[in-house]
């Protein structure tokens, strides 16, 4: 495992098709079932399984395509969301919610066009939301040692796009303390799914 792609490789070691698309959120402050309500999941939905399992066992009722498919668990003081089909968890109206009430939320995303954004919300408001190239302001304080290629030092135009991935992956493991590791992706949390309905609060 490269060192500069360490965390990078671990996530797509449980999610293959990580680097076409991927949506995490880290709040602060509340419980499963609290982030769960504040993204408009249906409790009703609430299924325990792991992130390798988060696309199976929907029998006869799979969710529709507006529908969205998250996977919520404690991750230290913070709680973890991950979502497949769509990226409702990382919107601005998503991150306030979240942060609401004197939170805090920390987002990572991307889809298949590219879109690489690291956002940071507190007390209801977004307070940044860039390309994740740049370290946001106000995160500085966590980069200490971390470092991402300028895209006009890069060679053939071939930007490290893995590198620049795990390099905010660990800014947030800085932000909340706990480093993505192999214990929460194997362990079992809960998923839930946002109806389309829901979905369209999100977006």
């Amino acid at each position: 495992m490269n060192s500069s792609t360490s965390l990078y490789d671990l996530l797509e070691g449980y999610w293959p098709t990580l680097y076409d698309g991927f949506s995490a959120v880290w709040t602060e402050g509340l419980d499963v079932a609290e982030v769960a309500e504040r993204l408009g999941a249906d409790p009703a939905t609430a299924t325990v399984c792991t992130l390798k399992g988060i696309g199976r066992g929907f029998g006869d009722a799979p969710p529709g395509d507006q529908a969205e498919v998250i996977l919520i668990g404690r991750h230290g003081d913070w709680v973890l969301t991950m979502q497949i089909q769509h990226m409702g968890v990382v919107s601005g109206r998503a991150l306030s919610a979240l942060s609401e009430n004197n939170g805090r939320a920390i987002s990572v995303g991307w889809h298949i066009n590219g879109a690489h954004r690291i956002a940071y919300a507190a007390q209801g408001a977004v307070i940044a939301s860039q390309n994740m190239r740049y370290i946001p302001e106000i995160l500085q304080r966590y980069a200490d040692g971390l470092y991402i290629p300028d895209v006009d030092d890069v060679e053939d135009g071939d930007f490290p796009i893995e590198e620049m991935i795990n390099t905010n992956l660990i800014l947030v493991g800085r932000v909340i303390g706990h480093e993505l590791n192999a214990e929460w992706l194997e362990r079992e949390h809960v998923r839930y799914i946002i109806p389309a309905e829901e979905a369209e609060f999100s977006s």
